[in-house]
């Protein structure tokens, strides 16, 4: 049987949401975001620390009785109730960058929020976690940095394996949001803006997520190393010292999207080992999953 899992699985948005206390401690997912004094945080650190502490407690507690689980669901409930409250600020952060402002607008609107943040805050949770949900209009964030801590505080995740969705550039507005759509050019991609499929923003997230040397493995639509798809996800982890070390052959996907996926394997940092291109040992992969010899 299963032994407490709780702890381990999570569900929300994987795109959206804090990846690093900095952004929330700065207000901002943007890169060189200024502190937002505003935003008083003195406990964020203390409470972050103590929410770790207890994770790492319920990795080495034994849950093999039921006195056992119950004792792990106690001190889970404990973990999560550190973090509560920084949830629901960093719910209220996403909600900000959505709208997309920019200069003084978005300063103007860090500084208001920040301060609605405190207000509801010393009224209780449940209203800062109204007050946040109220504004994210029905998104699900997933913050990283307060969902596993004890990770994103050591580095990072040591590997990724997943099937991450598919949907052209120009669908993603339509079936998500504009607002959505320009989140994920301005805060994964970095301002690189193009009709990428969403499965590029996905790489991008995945790769910031990894410590060094970390692994990646997707199954993907082959459209990953086509044009903007291409620009936006796979050439900007490359640039930035990711490593393709293994791509596997093209087929049809088996099920009914009519679409041609392959294997990809990325490790963050440069793989010392030999890398594979449609079972044949290459030199190196370029983002348009060819041998670069080619």
């Amino acid at each position: 049987p299963f032994t407490f899992l709780d702890h381990a699985f999570k569900c929300g948005d994987s795109l959206l949401g804090v990846t690093s206390l900095d952004q929330l401690e700065n207000f901002s997912l943007r890169p060189g975001g200024s502190k937002q004094q505003a935003f008083a945080t003195p406990d964020l650190r203390r409470n972050i620390e103590e929410a770790k502490k207890k994770r790492e407690a319920l990795g080495a507690m034994p849950s093999d009785t039921p006195e056992q689980i119950v004792a792990k669901a106690a001190l889970y409930a404990e973990a999560e109730a550190a973090v509560a409250k920084l949830n629901a600020a960093a719910d209220v952060l996403v909600a900000v960058e959505l709208k997309g402002l920019k200069g003084s607008a978005y300063e103007t609107e860090r500084e208001v929020s920040a301060d609605h943040i405190m207000a509801y805050s010393a009224k209780g949770l449940p209203e800062l976690q109204a007050h946040a949900q109220q504004r994210l209009t029905g998104h699900h964030c997933l913050h990283w940095a307060l969902a596993f801590p004890e990770i994103i505080g050591s580095g990072g995740f040591d590997a990724f394996v997943g099937n991450p969705p598919y949907m052209g550039g120009q669908k993603i507005s339509g079936n998500l949001g504009s607002d959505y759509r320009e989140f994920l050019v301005s805060v994964l991609a970095g301002g690189k803006k193009g009709s990428a499929d969403l499965c590029s923003y996905f790489i991008l997230r995945y790769i910031d997520l990894l410590q060094m040397f970390g692994c990646l493995g997707l199954v993907t639509t082959t459209a990953i190393s086509e044009g903007d798809s291409r620009e936006v996800g796979l050439e900007q982890v490359l640039t930035k010292g990711a490593t393709i070390f293994s791509c596997g052959e093209s087929n049809l996907w088996s099920g009914n999207a009519g679409v041609v996926v392959t294997t990809i394997h990325l490790t963050r940092g440069h793989w010392k080992s030999d890398k594979f291109l449609k079972g044949v040992q290459v030199q190196d992969i370029t983002a348009y999953l060819k041998d670069k010899v080619e």
